[in-house]
């Protein structure tokens, strides 16, 4: 899991699946993007759901759902009411980012060099914690999935338009046995994401 992604799906693989496959053992790695997919490759993890940038032809993706990357703020900044923000808006205040080499990072500085802009990044911080902290007691901004403060009272995530879009998949190597522990994982996940669509 990209750590983003841990904040919001960590808590319902430790209670719902734990709940129902109480046998089941979890070891769980948390690490960006390019990270992932060598592990996958190196078979040192037996599966990912994560958002990458690369369409590999080792590895087979699974599609969960889609979701936007956001400007995330503390709720008393003055952009916190905004319905949405331009990305020459968002660049304009200090940011702190998670680090190169991560989905969301490389997709807005993509998106920024093709508008020529130049985000005031103050900090990078492979600690979701501590972006988070910097969002709420300094004043900064981050760009983050909408789902990575979705459990943040004091965090407003807002869209950008245009929109930068995200898909979240599962990924595992192609060729690969699933062993039924995994087996088990990935229905379960299949299941749950199945069931909040048809909401």
């Amino acid at each position: 899991l990209p750590l983003q992604m841990g904040a919001f799906f960590l808590p319902a693989l430790m209670r719902d699946f734990k709940e129902r496959y109480p046998l089941i053992q979890l070891e769980i790695v948390e690490c960006g993007a390019k990270d992932i997919v060598h592990m996958i490759l190196e078979e040192k993890i037996d599966l990912a759901i994560a958002s990458i940038n690369t369409d590999n032809p080792k590895l087979k993706y699974i599609h969960l759902f889609d979701t936007e990357i956001c400007l995330c703020v503390e709720k008393e900044h003055p952009f916190s009411g905004r319905d949405f923000i331009s990305l020459e808006e968002a660049c304009s205040i200090p940011l702190s980012m998670l680090p190169k080499g991560f989905y969301t990072p490389d997709s807005v500085l993509a998106a920024c060099n093709r508008l020529h802009l130049a985000p005031d990044i103050r900090l990078y911080s492979s600690q979701l914690h501590t972006i988070k902290n910097l969002i709420i007691n300094a004043g900064f901004g981050s760009f983050l999935l909408r789902e990575a403060v979705v459990l943040d009272q004091d965090i407003v995530s807002i869209p950008i338009n245009p929109s930068i879009q995200a898909t979240i998949c599962m990924i595992t190597k192609k060729g690969r046995r699933i062993y039924n522990d995994s087996r088990t994982l990935i229905e379960f996940v299949m299941e749950k994401y199945r069931t909040q669509k048809k909401r």
